[in-house]
Order: C-alpha cells, then structure tokens, then sequence
C-alpha cells in the first residue's frame, strides 16, 4: 500500500512541473487518512464468560427474590402456568395449572389444579372454558402460606371471585349485603364482582350494585384474623363519570354525616340534578347536586326487588333509572 501511495505522489509532481506550477511537497511520511489499514488483525475470542452468565443470579436467590415479590400483594399467573412456587412455606415448589371439566350437563369448566409432590388437590368453578378469567396467587396477608385469587365470567358481566387457601380450600366471605338479585354472591364460597388489584394488603374489587340504577363501585378486602375475607368498609364507592338522575318530583333526603347515620331531612325539588357517589348496597346512597348539596337517601326493598323511596317505588322520583338489561 506504502508503494502505491508513494509512485501517486511522484506522478503529482510531474504532472505539476509540467504544467509550470510549484513543485509539490511530498510529505516524508504519508499522512494518517491516506494510509488506512485495510488488513485487519484477526479478531480473538473474548475470554470473558457470556452475558448470560455474568447477570444470571444463582437459582435459589432468584426463587427467594421471585417468593418475595409475591409477599403483601398478589400477581396475574393465568398467562404463567403452569405456575411453580413454594406456596407452602414448606421449601419445596408448588405447580398450579388449569384443566377443562365437563360435567353431567356437559358443560365444560374451569378447574383449578395444584401438585404438591405426589398429591395433587383440584378446585372446581362454575366458569365456562370460553368465558374471559384471570388467576392471581401470592401471600396477601403475608402469613406464609399463598392464597390463589380465581375470577370469572359466568355470564354476560356476570363475574364471580373465588379465593383459595393450602390445597385449594376456599376461603369463606363475609354474608354479602348486597341480596342475590341487586347483585349480591348467592354462597359465602364466592364474591360477586371482579379484580382490579391489590394495594396495601388488600384485594380491590369493582362490583355491581343494583340500586337506582346498575352501579359499578369499588371496595376494598382484607383476609381478617379469623380468615374470613371481608370488606374493610361497607360502601362502595362509585366512577367519578356517573350521570345524573334528573328529579321529576320532591325527592325526600337527609344531610349527609360522614356516611354515618343521616342527618336533617330536607327535600330536593323536580328539576334538579343529583350525581351518586357511593352506596351500601342495602340502604342508603350518597349523593351531590348540581348545586353542591350533599345528601344521602334512604331507601328499602320488598321480596319482589322493587326498591322504594319514602313509601314509593324509585322510579316515582326520576325521569329514568340506567339499569342494566
């Protein structure tokens, strides 16, 4: 390479001189860029071990980190399973897996499947294999021992929970107040209403209550000390994104006392609009004007389901309730 460059720069000259220009300076070495090296050396496997190996952590601590990121709180494991972890507390993993169920009515269910060693325990739901589901498992009430969190579809917006403890057995709700039609759980088996997380050792469900209308509300539940699964309060607070129900005649209510027992009784007159913010699901619902007036109203059911306000059917106080279906 050396050589060609050299016999470049003697034709530059020449040609230079003839034209009469100066004569040019050849550089006694060849400058850096005109002298590239093309000839690579050889490249030398690196002696270092390979990525894989220099992040990857030992299995034990990498089962003790995952174990810890299940304490206090539970995660989504119905896109992981079979699931593999030491539920137990007793040092050896757990599989939790799903299978498909027909029944005598040939209908085909999910079932829950956990292997602990030789034995292997199942927990039957009453979802459908084609509905939508998500299973959660983790240590919620971080006693060592993980609880698994099923929820699911029965029907159309129908959504049950299931909450199961060592060996699939259930966990047992407190009585639901909501009654089975305005959307209460028809056993203390399940909870009607779905996941939306936890936070703060609490499991949050959204569920509905049929109540002057089909309401989605929000609550949150602990695991209790007597291992029942409760909610830690009786509201259910409602979407921030409700419509008003328009009042078409005077609409007794009470002031409202920190969601306690009512206060002073006063009306709320035909045309104006009311906002729900939360209710129990059994008696009483809170509100907000369009003015701004607080208030909450009193309200109580006969066997037929027919809600009534001061002796007269809901319906008798508002232009339209949204209930569902």
């Amino acid at each position: 390479m050396k050589h060609r460059i050299w016999m470049l720069a003697g034709l530059c000259l020449l040609w230079g001189c003839a034209r009469g220009a100066a004569p040019v300076r050849v550089p006694t070495e060849p400058p850096m860029e005109l002298s590239p090296r093309i000839e690579e050396e050889p490249m030398v496997a690196p002696t270092a071990p390979p990525v894989e190996a220099e992040v990857a952590l030992p299995a034990a601590q990498t089962d003790a980190e995952a174990e810890e990121s299940f304490a206090g709180t539970c995660q989504s494991v119905g896109d992981r399973l079979p699931f593999s972890s030491d539920m137990d507390g007793d040092g050896e993993k757990e599989t939790l897996s799903l299978a498909v169920s027909v029944g005598e009515d040939e209908y085909a269910r999910w079932q829950l499947v956990l292997t602990d060693g030789a034995e292997t325990y199942t927990f039957l739901t009453e979802v459908g294999e084609d509905m939508p589901f998500d299973l959660y498992a983790g240590d919620l009430n971080q006693d060592g021992q993980w609880e698994v969190y099923f929820c699911g579809d029965l029907a159309s917006s129908d959504y049950v929970i299931y909450a199961l403890g060592p060996k699939l057995t259930p966990f047992t709700f407190e009585p639901d107040e909501r009654a089975e039609r305005w959307g209460g759980s028809q056993t203390n088996a399940e909870l009607n209403g779905f996941i939306d997380g936890f936070e703060d050792d609490h499991l949050v469900v959204i569920g509905v209550v049929d109540m002057l209308g089909t309401n989605w509300g929000v609550r949150n539940y602990c695991i209790g000390d007597d291992g029942v699964i409760g909610p830690i309060s009786t509201v259910w607070t409602y979407s921030e994104e409700r419509e008003p129900l328009v009042v078409t005649r005077d609409l007794p209510a009470n002031a409202a006392r920190a969601r306690k027992e009512p206060g002073e009784a006063f009306l709320i007159p035909a045309g104006e609009k009311l906002t729900l913010l939360c209710s129990d699901g059994c008696r009483y619902a809170w509100f907000v004007t369009d003015s701004g007036k607080q208030g909450v109203l009193t309200l109580t059911y006969d066997e037929n389901g027919q809600w009534f306000i001061d002796g007269r059917p809901e319906e008798d106080y508002f232009e339209t309730l949204p209930y569902a279906g």
